[in-house]
C-alpha cells in the first residue's frame, strides 16, 4: 500500500487488526526489498514466516510489525538476518514474536544485543516471548536506545528489575515480569521521570505490600 508521498511508503497486509480478514501472504516478492523509501513495514495478519537478508537495503525503514496475530518465530532466521535487522538504523518501531528456545540460544543472545545498541531512534519495542523465557541477556546492554518511550515483554521474565532501565529517560510505559523485587528496585521504577503506565508482572507472591515512596 503506496502512501502519497513520493518520499515514503508503506507496506502492510489488508485487514490490520480484524482476524477474520488474514491475508493469506506466505512471502514476500524481492521486489519490495528494492522499495528504498519503505519506511514502515507491516507483516502482521499474514502467514509469512521468513525475510530475506535483503532487508539490509531497506535503509528508511522505521517500523517493522511481524507477528501478532500469527506466530513468526524468529528462531527460523539465520544470524545473518539478526545482523540484518541490527543494520535498519532508522527504526523506531519493532514487534516481534520469538520462541522459548531462541531467547536461551547464546548464539542468537550475542547477535542481538549489538543490534539493540545500533537502534539509536527506537521509541517503541515489543517483544512476545516464548512462555517463561529468560530475558536476563537483553537487560545486560550497555547502552539501549536512549529514545525508547515503550518496552513491553510479554511471556519473558527478568530475575529482578533491569539496573539499566534507569538510563530510559524517556520510558513512558513498560510492562515486564520479575522473579524478585528488592526496595532499590523499587526506586528504580519511581524514579523514571516519564512513566506514565506500568504493568509489573511478578513471578512470587509478596510477603509484605509494595510501596512506591514519595
Amino acid at each position: 500500500q503506496q502512501a502519497p508521498s513520493a518520499n515514503q511508503g508503506t507496506l502492510q497486509s489488508e485487514g490490520i487488526g480484524r482476524e477474520s480478514h488474514a491475508t493469506q501472504i506466505s512471502e514476500l516478492p524481492p521486489q519490495v526489498f528494492e522499495l528504498g523509501h519503505l519506511i514502515k513495514l507491516d507483516l502482521r495478519s499474514t502467514k509469512i514466516r521468513k525475510l530475506s537478508d535483503k532487508i539490509v537495503g531497506l535503509q528508511k525503514l522505521e517500523h517493522l510489525l511481524v507477528g501478532g496475530d500469527t506466530t513468526l518465530s524468529l528462531i527460523k532466521y539465520p544470524l545473518s538476518f539478526t545482523a540484518a535487522l541490527g543494520d535498519q538504523a532508522c527504526l523506531r518501531v519493532l514487534t516481534i514474536t520469538c520462541s522459548f528456545q531462541q531467547c536461551a540460544d547464546e548464539a542468537y543472545q550475542d547477535a542481538w544485543l549489538p543490534s539493540v545498541k545500533k537502534w539509536r531512534r527506537l521509541e517503541s519495542l515489543t517483544i512476545h516471548c516464548g512462555l517463561g523465557s529468560s530475558m536476563e541477556f537483553l537487560g545486560s546492554t550497555s547502552d539501549p536506545p536512549k529514545k525508547l518511550q515503550k518496552l513491553k515483554i510479554t511471556s519473558g521474565r527478568f530475575v529482578s528489575v533491569p539496573q539499566r532501565i534507569k538510563r530510559l529517560e524517556h520510558l513512558s510505559f513498560l510492562q515486564i515480569t520479575i522473579c524478585k523485587l528488592a526496595a532499590d528496585e523499587l526506586k528504580i521504577l519511581r524514579d523514571l521521570p516519564k512513566l506514565k503506565s506500568l504493568v509489573l508482572g511478578l513471578e512470587f507472591i509478596p510477603r509484605e505490600e509494595i510501596v512506591f515512596e514519595s
